[in-house]
């Protein structure tokens, strides 16, 4: 701090926080307004300080407990933690101060006692202590990890310096009810972030409680069993704990704080539960009948004995208390305020409040951009679990709430290195960006279960600023339920509803690791590089390791059907078999999976046209998965084919809604819309696709067909010679007239992306005018089981053959006619 010019807003936040302040620097010799200034600042120093010593701990080697340091030589270890000292010890466990070297920060470790509780009980701990790692509230201790190391489950925080309420009673005495109110309000806003996570506190008390030595409260130690004198009846008698107990307990904790004594006292568990039996309770206008009576009531109700007369929840019960509270100066807390409030009372400055700048409304995070992960591992053949991490963490944001990600198809473009936050939110137009590193852990025992390590990472776009961060670590075969953790770790952070049926992908069984290596890398090969025969492979190899792994069966099931849409390499209806049998072993394996419905849907209806067992399962899958952009991509599908055109356009924009940037759903907007006959929005629709993907084959070719029936055939060509796709040249040269340049190519015609199949050549042939050969290669089309039949109805292309009866006994064949 600078001696001239004097920063008055500095100096008072010094006083505020207790700062040590070199007074004599801050002189000017002569200057006596300066000193007379000073002098009055130094009393409100004065005053600040002996706020403090009755709230904050002054002199941290009074109040922190006899430290146990480890032996001198090699650092003691607990799983990654290095073991510092010791710092405290209870029935239930010790606690360790301990550095954690991935976060790189001293935390708190507390290791339950290897008897203190079951195998059961250990595994509660962990699963709820890894639920209160999403809790994020500044009065709740944030908690980053549980686990099981050398027999104890162990869960690490952050390390809060300070002293607890119950130290804070014990050194200063009871303190008003204006201070508990604000005590308690504190505490109500950090319970009910812990209620809304799924979570019950258990053991609420004073000892619990820190009061840091800048003034914030925490909430600390999530108990197992909780405190008998802070129990609600009902828990102390056998009871499952509940928000209401927690209530009790918050009631127990204001009573102690204004008296120093409990509600009900006695000297055992049997005499207590006696005590709660009869009734007996000390109410607080008894122990404390200067409070005031407004506080008294709130009180008592918490302290209820039946559960239904209490507060219904902690944000009741906080509201509650700021009533009684009102108008009572606080003894603890706020000393800036304070040290304003007197300098403004002692005349000392000619202040005056102005209006604060307007501050620009935070827009809410509704589109979320997953960057590829960085390969810490020391092997770049792990490359795979990075980007499987990020492609996987972009499918699970998807499918979250109001959330929509980015498509990995688009992000997958960004280097991790040369980008920049401003390049991605100036493609993608992202509310936020999602950054990271993945490592795989050398395991202790040789042969043991791989696991990976992940850092996340959460930025806001346009400021940069990081919203969240943590890391994560896993056995490989939990890397389905981790990728839910994080999606919905990142979800509640940017203030998004997680639907239970959403939450239930995070509590996914495990896999076997080697099966969840080869799913990884399917998954890698199919998405990245349209390699669909070799993530065949890899599926089925997943599969023959790890026959419980739905999700692989599911990627079987996707990769047969566009197998059967897309390659000759075995018959169509082979493929559409397959990924029959592969999704009916899906849903019997998980019969939540709306991915497994959509394959099943589609190889049904190609297999044996069952068009109501087929709307079935697409509306199932909707069902599933209604955030889904898949899912309402398929039913838009089903909808053309039924001829319900405006219906399908609706279904196809919501896909591309739920994945914008996604050249494959933007293009099924455009084949909606060309089914519907509207091919210059079809054409629009079309050149939008093309700024996304300029290459994408798919987007060129139904380009070609919509400037085939507006009769640009000049531009058809091009569209399909781009493509690489004769048989669409052919059809344009056809029906243009220039039926010798068609027929040159149709002799010379090469198989382009993929190999013409049977209904390809009836197209050819009504474009031709060989109306016989035309339907013969339809009827061959029906034998095989070709799934682009499916469109026969609607297909505009086909329209030179609708009053052929051979043409309606297809139909009829296929159940679309009567």
């Amino acid at each position: 701090m600078s001696a001239d010019p004097l920063r008055l807003d500095e100096l008072l936040e010094s006083i505020a926080d207790g700062t040590p302040i070199d007074w004599d620097r801050l002189a000017i010799p002569g200057d006596a307004g300066r000193e007379r200034l000073l002098g009055h600042l130094r009393l409100v120093a004065g005053v600040a300080e002996v706020h403090r010593t009755i709230t904050d701990d002054g002199s941290e080697t009074e109040t922190r407990p006899t430290a146990s340091v480890a032996p001198s030589g090699e650092t003691e270890r607990w799983g990654h933690l290095l073991l510092v000292e010791k710092i405290g010890e209870g029935a239930f466990g010790d606690v360790y101060r301990a550095r954690d070297p991935w976060l790189d920060r001293e935390v708190a470790l507390k290791l339950v006692k290897a008897n203190a509780s079951s195998h059961s009980s250990s595994t509660r701990i962990v699963d709820e202590a890894r639920t209160l790692a999403r809790v994020r509230h500044p009065n709740v201790v944030t908690v980053h990890g549980a686990d099981r190391h050398d027999g104890r489950v162990g869960l690490w925080m952050d390390l809060v310096r300070g002293r607890t309420l119950a130290q804070i009673v014990a050194a200063d005495g009871p303190g008003s009810a204006a201070e508990a109110s604000v005590i308690g309000q504190d505490l109500c806003q950090a319970l009910a972030a812990v209620h809304a996570a799924g979570l019950v506190h258990r053991d609420v008390k004073a000892q619990n409680v820190m009061r840091e030595s800048g003034g914030r409260l925490v909430l600390m130690d999530f108990g197992a069993g909780g405190t008998p004198l802070y129990l609600a009846p009902e828990v102390l008698a056998g009871g499952v704990p509940t928000v209401a107990s927690d209530i009790y307990a918050v009631g127990v904790l204001l009573y102690h704080l204004v008296t120093g004594r409990f509600p009900v006292s006695a000297g055992s568990i049997d005499a207590l539960d006696a005590a709660h039996a009869k009734g007996v309770q000390t109410p607080l206008g008894d122990a404390r009948p200067d409070l005031p009576d407004g506080f008294i009531a709130v009180v008592q109700r918490a302290l209820a004995a039946d559960p239904s007369a209490r507060f219904a929840s902690a944000r009741e019960l906080r509201e509650a208390l700021q009533a009684p509270a009102r108008g009572q100066p606080p003894r603890r807390g706020a000393l800036l305020a304070l040290a304003l409030v007197a300098v403004a009372a002692l005349g000392l400055v000619g202040w005056q409040w102005s209006p604060a700048p307007a501050v620009p409304a935070v827009l809410p995070i509704r589109l979320v951009a997953v960057l590829p992960f960085e390969n810490l591992s020391s092997n770049p053949d792990e490359q795979y679990l990075a980007t499987g991490v990020a492609m996987e963490l972009t499918a699970r944001l998807a499918d979250v709430g109001t959330l929509r990600a980015v498509p990995w198809t688009f992000t997958r473009r960004f280097g991790a290195e040369s980008t920049t936050l401003a390049d991605v939110v100036g493609a993608t137009n992202a509310d936020a960006v999602v950054e990271g590193a993945v490592q795989v852990v050398p395991t202790q025992q040789p042969g043991g279960p791989r696991h990976v390590r992940i850092r996340v990472q959460l930025y806001r776009a346009g400021t940069g600023a990081l919203l969240w961060t943590d890391v994560y670590e896993r056995d490989l075969g939990d890397f389905l339920a981790l990728q839910s953790e994080i999606a919905q770790a990142i979800a509640r952070e940017v203030n998004v509803v997680v639907a239970r049926r959403e939450m239930r992908r995070g509590q996914a069984r495990r896999v076997t690791a080697e099966a969840m290596e080869d799913y990884l890398k399917a998954r890698e090969l199919l998405e990245g590089r349209n390699d669909i025969t070799g993530a065949l492979a890899l599926f089925r190899r997943a599969v023959a390791i790890d026959p419980t792994f739905a999700e692989a069966y599911a990627g079987l099931a996707y990769c047969h059907t566009l197998q059967a849409a897309y390659l000759a390499v075995v018959p169509s209806k082979v493929a559409l078999e397959r990924s029959l049998g592969a999704s009916n072993r899906a849903i019997e394996l998980d019969p939540l999976m709306p991915e497994a419905y959509a394959a099943r849907a589609f190889a049904q209806l190609a297999l044996a046209w069952n068009w109501p067992l087929a709307e079935a399962d697409f509306k199932r899958a909707l069902e599933l998965g209604p955030h889904a952009a898949a899912a309402h991509d398929y039913y838009s599908n089903y909808l053309t084919i039924m001829g319900q055109h405006d219906l399908a356009v609706t279904e196809a924009r919501l896909a591309e809604d739920r994945a914008p940037l996604a050249a494959a759903y933007s293009r099924k907007v455009a084949w909606a819309l060309y089914m519907a006959r509207r091919y210059e929005e079809a054409i629009t629709q079309l050149r939008a696709t093309l700024t996304i993907e300029p290459d994408y084959v798919p987007a060129r070719t139904l380009l070609g067909r919509a400037f085939t029936l507006t009769g640009r055939y000049d531009d058809a060509v091009r569209e399909f010679e781009k493509a690489n796709w004769s048989p669409g040249a052919i059809t344009a040269l056809a029906r243009a007239g220039r039926m010798e340049e068609a027929q040159r190519l149709l002799s010379n015609m090469t198989g382009g992306p993929r190999p013409p199949t049977a209904y390809d050549m009836g197209i050819i042939y009504a474009a031709l005018g060989d109306i016989p050969r035309a339907l013969d290669k339809l009827e061959e089309a029906l034998r095989t089981g070709d799934a682009a039949l499916a469109h026969i109805g609607v297909d505009p292309l086909l329209d030179p053959l609708r009053e052929d009866p051979r043409f309606v006994a297809i139909l009829r064949q296929m159940k679309l006619a009567h």
